[in-house]
């Protein structure tokens, strides 16, 4: 993208080779020689509107109009600044430079991203760059030739923000599904995860009768009773930061406590397992009054 202003094709037309003719086609239908004309411009993918330094607008290509829903009449002659009131004022002002016959650098600081509104008020989200036809260290004046070009970023944006929300996705389910030590490790690129542990203290929980009980119910029932109850596990494991959810097989639940460096000795890990399992004690009567099961 930022190549555009460097662009022999865009700066041969800066220099004046924006083919007049193509352009008379708006006022000389019967001109059948310049209606088989095409202006350079309307090759390029990006929007691009021509003026002098003063703003006067002297040609647009196709692009630009497909985005602003607009026609060449309706812009063709008017000031630069009547199209794009205050949203362009720094890209505005180094025009004006090169009309008041300033050395101006357009290396850098020559973009904006904005959003522009069509004429049915759709919305864009715009990179916009300002061009002009002066070589190094030149001056212009306000016959010199400029160009804003126009990149609807709009897709773009939209993607990056599904792909931010996939993201987001990902990383929620690797956290639920992995210890999150061993999660963050993944997710930072780690991909062999291996350590060893010299001590720990397991806990494994299951549903009394399970089973039997599965007997009486249907698939949903199952899975609904089987999330309340592991949700429960999972919110009382937040309240001890050495113990560590390692996975669910069927009814059982399994986690630990002490098998990464820093998680304490090897009685306060075996302290927290026996508190965790009287917190499921004291809770488990509640659930299964709140969802009337036994």
């Amino acid at each position: 993208i930022e190549s555009i202003s460097e662009s022999n094709f865009l700066l041969r037309f800066l220099q004046g080779d924006f083919d007049n003719a193509s352009r008379q086609i708006l006022h000389e239908s019967k001109n059948k020689k310049a209606a088989l004309t095409v202006p350079l411009i309307d090759f390029l993918l990006e929007g691009v509107i021509v003026m002098n330094a003063e703003g006067i607008v002297l040609a647009t290509n196709k692009k630009y109009h497909e985005m602003m829903g607009n026609t060449a009449d309706e812009v063709i002659g008017r000031n630069i600044t009547s199209l794009f009131p205050n949203i362009l004022d720094p890209l505005f002002e180094i025009m004006n430079s090169i009309k008041n016959g300033n050395q101006v650098d357009l290396s850098s600081n020559n973009s904006i991203d904005t959003t522009l509104f069509t004429e049915d008020d759709h919305e864009i989200q715009a990179r916009i760059y300002f061009a002009a036809n002066l070589g190094h260290e030149e001056h212009g004046d306000k016959s010199t030739t400029c160009a804003l070009i126009i990149i609807d970023r709009s897709e773009y944006i939209k993607t990056q923000n599904l792909l931010r929300k996939e993201k987001q996705t990902v990383e929620s389910l690797l956290y639920t599904i992995l210890p999150p030590k061993i999660a963050s490790s993944l997710l930072n690129g780690q991909n062999e995860i291996s350590f060893e542990v010299e001590s720990a203290t397991i806990f494994h929980l299951n549903i009394h009768e399970f089973l039997p009980t599965c007997n009486q119910m249907n698939g949903k029932q199952i899975m609904t009773t089987l999330n309340f109850v592991f949700a429960e596990l999972d919110a009382g494991i937040q309240q001890f930061q050495r113990i560590t959810k390692l996975k669910t097989i069927g009814d059982e639940y399994i986690c630990s406590s002490g098998i990464f460096k820093g998680d304490g000795t090897k009685e306060e890990c075996a302290t927290d397992i026996v508190s965790y399992a009287c917190h499921i004690l004291n809770v488990m009567p509640n659930l299964n009054n709140l969802h009337n099961t036994n």
